[in-house]
């Protein structure tokens, strides 16, 4: 998505131009679907049962029920979540979605139908009349991830599959963004890769995953003062060993961050952090507040394990620095 071998040019455009922010989020193992998307919807680490799970596809166990998450929390607010591509999502939360279209994850040699079967939908979805029946979409793509396991991140298919992707952003963009700075845009990978194309372990390759937050509401801080989101890393980024691609966080930190953003409850179970690339968004005393939410979340789950109550250095709610709050 970021490197000199990415042929996202469109996304690269929407980064150097102000309207996206760039991570390398670090996606904590098993790296394999259904544990990561436990990890980016409720904020909590993943189990090793969870990769065991992730190819039982009868088994309902590893639904997240009544689990906190924001996909859970979107519902609880009246939400309409339609969700289309990799039916792991359904398998976790079997009640939460308004309208679906799954597809199953494991028919590694197919590039094209699993993922046209996502895109058919998006000229209704994205239409006029199709905007008014969702609050978020939700669009997993698996095209990726089995060029990558045919013929590892080098493979020849890799190019027009990147493109094919980097025009899906573009039509999100042109169609919801451009003209609506309350939309938020995820692009994001819910795992890496080793060098041939595996992924469950824990090399640098599969838990470095990218992720891009998009949004008009960036573009005017651009516009008004100057200001750099991705502190003056410009797309695409020599390739590199280390994945070090602008701002590297923990791909759990996006769990608080996106039901902040939201105006929602903070998930139970969550042990991210909000991003503090986006404090810019917020005024020093809202940013405090941020942070407050964020620590006191975390201080609940800290009791709940450790079966009694903490006492933190000083109550957070004294506290008047925001980067006091952060350390």
């Amino acid at each position: 998505m970021f490197s000199n071998n990415s042929n996202m040019p469109f996304t690269h455009h929407l980064l150097n131009d102000g309207y996206g922010i760039g991570f390398t989020a670090y996606s904590n193992p098993p790296t394999v679907t259904l544990p990561r998307l436990k990890g980016i919807t409720t904020g909590s680490t993943p189990n090793f049962i969870d990769a065991v799970l992730n190819i039982a596809e009868d088994d309902t166990s590893s639904s997240l029920g009544d689990n906190d998450s924001w996909v859970k929390q979107m519902h609880s607010n009246g939400w309409r979540i339609n969700m289309f591509g990799d039916d792991t999502w359904l398998k976790l939360f079997p009640d939460y979605f308004s309208k679906t279209d799954g597809t199953a994850s494991f028919y590694v040699s197919d590039f094209t139908i699993v993922d046209n079967n996502v895109t058919r939908h998006l000229d209704y979805e994205l239409s006029a009349e199709g905007k008014g029946k969702w609050d978020c979409l939700i669009l997993h793509y698996l095209g990726l991830d089995h060029i990558g396991h045919k013929g590892g991140p080098g493979s020849s298919n890799m190019p027009m599959k990147q493109l094919e992707m980097d025009s899906i952003v573009k039509k999100i963009f042109h169609d919801v963004l451009e003209n609506d700075e309350d939309t938020l845009l995820v692009v994001m990978g819910d795992h890496g890769m080793n060098e041939v194309g595996n992924h469950g372990g824990s090399s640098i390759g599969e838990t470095s995953a990218a992720l891009g937050i998009f949004s008009s509401k960036f573009k005017k801080f651009v516009d008004a003062d100057s200001h750099d989101w991705n502190n003056g890393c410009k797309a695409p980024v020599e390739q590199n060993p280390d994945f070090s691609y602008f701002h590297k966080i923990d791909q759990i930190d996006l769990v608080p961050t996106l039901t902040t953003l939201l105006g929602f409850d903070i998930p139970i179970n969550n042990l991210g952090n909000f991003l503090p690339q986006l404090f810019p968004l917020y005024s020093a005393e809202e940013q405090r507040n941020v942070l407050i939410k964020n620590a006191l979340q975390l201080k609940v789950l800290l009791d709940k394990s450790k079966n009694e109550k903490t006492k933190l250095e000083e109550d957070v709610s004294n506290i008047e620095s925001t980067s006091t709050l952060l350390e």
